[in-house]
């Protein structure tokens, strides 16, 4: 039986990204970390705002420093090897056996980082589990929490489209 625990601040953290994207972002790790534990095992999603320093952005180039708003997906499952985790974000790029999986969902969760300003990182250890760390642009010039005018606006974005909310 596998579990799933979350942690979420107190309030909502701003992001900038497409509400549908980021969603299937976070679907796809869930589904992969579920993948990952055939025998069960426990899921934790965190959220929680991040500062970057200039010695974390020169440690994980192109990432500039700034807030973001940080989640976290972790599994209990059975972890990669290092040369896996070379080419995880590759497409079609999988490690499930034939018609199990399209080797596309990671590489569309790279994409999805990719494409609204983001960063995404792995950390995996064989029979420890894993852990990816996806960096949102907290949305800095939104001056704070959204507010009811922004989330209207946010609410209206279509799936091709980002916005900062």
């Amino acid at each position: 039986m596998s579990r799933c625990r979350r942690g979420w601040p107190p309030a909502p953290l701003p992001v900038v990204g497409d509400p549908g994207q980021v969603e299937q972002a976070v679907i796809n790790l869930a589904l992969n970390a579920r993948d990952a534990m055939p025998d069960g095992g426990k899921v934790v999603l965190t959220t929680a705002p991040e500062n970057v320093d200039d010695a974390y952005a020169r440690s994980h180039p192109p990432m500039p420093t700034g807030l973001y708003t940080v989640l976290r997906v972790s599994d209990s499952g059975h972890g990669m090897p290092h040369e896996t985790q070379l080419r995880i974000f590759e497409p079609f790029f999988t490690t499930k056996d034939v018609g199990k999986g399209t080797g596309l969902g990671l590489s569309m969760v790279y994409s999805t980082l990719k494409q609204i300003g983001g960063f995404i990182f792995v950390e995996s250890e064989v029979n420890r589990g894993t852990t990816f760390r996806l960096f949102f642009s907290a949305g800095a010039d939104t001056g704070g929490p959204p507010t009811r005018r922004r989330r209207r606006r946010c609410a209206r974005t279509s799936g091709a489209a980002t916005r900062r909310c």
